[in-house]
């Protein structure tokens, strides 16, 4: 993922929002150990599969080429913010609004305000489609 250092949304020409709520689950828990071996973590996969539906309905099913990403989160007090990325990126190519991450070209992460925890959590994506 490449940042130019400048926000792209100035050469972006569709845009999809997406607001999700409910747990989160960080890069920190996507993985488990099975018999010596590395999986996706059933909460991982579940979790990237509710966002990827949310953005699948939002979208109508469009496919863009490459994207410009920005994420709002509100999370607890307990998560860091930066842990949210790389699962976001994977719901958005599991999405089948891009075929990779790699196409996501910016990411400007937003963080809201915090809680303590006993809230759900909120995420807001604005994913523009950038030429």
């Amino acid at each position: 993922m490449e940042s130019t250092g400048q926000d792209d949304s100035s050469r972006c020409t569709e845009m999809v929002a997406v607001k999700w709520t409910g747990r989160t689950v960080s890069v920190n828990k996507c993985h488990e150990v099975r018999a010596g071996m590395i999986y996706a973590s059933i909460a991982y996969k579940d979790f990237i599969n509710s966002i990827a539906w949310a953005i699948k309905i939002a979208s109508g099913c469009k496919i863009f080429k490459k994207v410009s990403l920005r994420i709002h989160v509100k999370l607890s007090n307990r998560k860091d913010h930066h842990n949210i990325i790389k699962p976001i990126c994977d719901a958005i190519e599991r999405s089948g609004l891009i075929n990779n991450d790699k196409n996501i070209k910016y990411i400007k992460l937003m963080p809201a305000e915090r809680h303590n925890g006993n809230e759900s959590y909120e995420i807001f994506l604005m994913i523009s489609e950038v030429k």
